[in-house]
C-alpha cells in the first residue's frame, strides 16, 4: 500500500512561534492563492519563491518589520505530535507536496523523519500546484496507485477528481462545501487512526 502525505498543515504545523496567528493565516492564504495563480497563468514560480512573495504581502498588509529570518523559521516548521504514528505504518510512505523537493527533504531531515519516507514527490515535477489533477495523476503514474492523506479540503478534492483515493485529516474548521462535492473516502481526527482505518 502506498500512502502519500501532504506536508504543510498535515504533517507539519504552519504556525511559527512568535508570529501572530492572524499574520500566519494571512500568509498561508496568500501563499496558496499565489500557487493557484501560478498554475492558472502557466507562469511557474517555485514554492520557495511564492513563500517569499506572500511574506512580502503580509509585511505590507500588517506594516510589519519582520526580516527574512522568518523564512528560516518557515524551513524549520514543527511536526504535529501524531506524526509519531507513521513509524508504525506498514506501508510505503511518500510526501506529496507543493513544496520544493530540496526544502522539504531538509525539513524532514531536521525533524528526524526523513527515514520514514520512500521519497518526496513535488509539484516541481509537473510545474503545476495542487489541486491540479496533473500532479496526482503523474504521482500515480510514476509511483503507483496510492491514497492521499491531507488536512486540506482542496487537496482532497484534487486527488478525488484525479481518481485517487483520499483521507481527510480533521485539523481545523471546514465544511462539506469545501470539498466541492468530491468528498474523502474516509475522515480521521488523528494520524493514529490511519493504521486501523486503512491497513487493519
Amino acid at each position: 500500500m502506498i500512502l502519500a502525505f501532504d506536508l504543510y498543515g498535515t504533517l507539519f504545523s504552519t504556525q511559527i512561534p512568535g508570529v501572530p496567528r492572524e499574520v500566519m493565516d494571512s500568509w498561508r492564504r496568500k501563499q496558496l492563492e499565489y500557487t493557484w495563480r501560478s498554475t492558472l497563468m502557466g507562469e511557474w514560480r517555485d514554492f520557495d519563491e511564492i513563500t517569499r512573495m506572500s511574506l512580502r504581502y503580509v509585511r505590507e498588509k500588517f506594516n510589519l518589520q519582520m526580516g527574512d529570518e522568518v523564512l528560516e523559521e518557515w524551513r524549520r516548521l514543527k511536526p504535529f505530535p501524531d506524526v509519531e504514528a507513521l513509524q508504525n505504518l506498514e506501508a510505503e510512505l511518500w510526501v506529496l507536496t507543493n513544496g520544493v523537493e530540496r526544502t522539504v527533504n531538509q525539513i524532514l531531515r531536521d525533524a528526524g523523519l526523513i527515514h520514514l519516507f520512500k521519497g518526496v514527490f513535488s509539484a516541481e515535477r509537473v510545474r503545476e500546484y495542487k489541486p491540479s489533477t496533473k500532479l496526482y495523476k503523474t504521482f500515480q503514474g510514476e509511483v503507483g496507485e496510492g491514497i492521499l492523506i491531507s488536512s486540506n479540503p482542496f487537496d482532497v478534492a484534487g486527488a478525488k477528481r484525479s481518481g485517487m483515493k483520499a483521507v481527510f485529516v480533521r485539523r481545523g474548521e471546514f465544511t462539506l462545501a469545501d470539498f466541492m462535492g468530491l468528498e474523502p473516502d474516509s475522515t480521521v481526527d488523528s494520524l493514529w487512526e490511519i493504521q486501523r482505518k486503512l491497513i487493519g
